[in-house]
């Protein structure tokens, strides 16, 4: 058998954030390799069986047969998505992205995609002076400083340290 066509083993977590993604590829990897097989009377079950861990083998261990198995893991690892509506001052707001963070400074993170629906956003924050406006607010994603990266050439550490 070619082993360009021979799938990893999974062992992706199921409830980890990026399974559905992972299922779905190993699943169509998956089913490319039996084609591949392509012999009569395969025992699907066994070969999926090798090509599952212990730890993802033990949702499909009491299964009979490869449909009812793949059945299980579709379920397993595609979850239905929940539809969110927010509701705020009268108006109800469907698919925002929002983060639910209970004991924080605020409990609800609103995506960006919230804020950009409206002509403007006000933060109160109770402060003596006039309110200032701001035109645009945006993320920025930058790599973090290297260390020391600020010190001169000339600076040394006040004692040596062997490393050896």
């Amino acid at each position: 058998m070619d082993k360009i066509l021979r799938p990893e083993r999974l062992d992706t977590d199921p409830n980890s954030s990026g399974a559905s993604k992972v299922w779905l590829h190993w699943k169509k990897t998956f089913q490319h390799f039996l084609a591949a097989l392509n012999q009569e009377r395969l025992d699907k079950l066994g070969v999926l069986t090798n090509y599952l861990s212990p730890n993802i083998y033990q949702y499909i261990e009491d299964c009979a047969d490869y449909d009812s198995a793949m059945g299980i893991l579709q379920e397993l690892y595609v979850k239905p998505t929940n539809e969110v509506y927010a509701r705020l001052d009268g108006r109800t707001y469907s698919s925002v992205c929002l983060s639910i963070l209970p004991d924080l400074c605020s409990d609800v993170i609103l995506g960006i995609d919230f804020p950009s629906q409206h002509a403007c956003v006000v933060f109160k924050h109770g402060g003596p002076n006039p309110p200032l406006s701001v035109c645009g607010v945006s993320t920025l994603n930058t790599d973090p400083p290297r260390l020391f990266s600020n010190l001169t050439d000339d600076c040394h550490p006040i004692s040596p340290v062997d490393i050896s």
